[in-house]
């Protein structure tokens, strides 16, 4: 299989995400780097998701990672999801959560 690039993780997700009843938007921050890429809500929880394509081995950059670490600092709930496999595991995992 190819490897999908962010453009389409992203979309893969938040499309997963607006399918399950979430509210799902893809963020840009002009005058700030390292901001998560798509944020998401439903029944009060939110959270940020930094996207990485298919097979990105680098991870986040020191960017998002600072960026990250403040937002889990002030009580926000980040995530990094790389590639379509880890798409469908989180969409997975906010599913079972909310069935529990």
């Amino acid at each position: 299989m190819p490897k999908a690039r962010e453009s389409y993780v992203q979309s893969k997700l938040i499309d997963g995400l607006t399918q399950r009843g979430w509210w799902a938007r893809k963020i840009t921050s002009p005058s700030r780097n390292g901001i998560p890429d798509v944020v998401c809500a439903r029944d009060g929880r939110v959270i940020w998701v930094e996207v990485k394509r298919d097979g990105d081995r680098k991870g986040p950059t020191r960017d998002e990672i600072r960026e990250m670490r403040v937002m889990r600092e002030h009580g926000l709930e980040c995530r990094v999801v790389t590639g379509r496999d880890e798409v469908n595991e989180f969409l997975s995992e906010i599913t079972e959560n909310e069935e529990a």
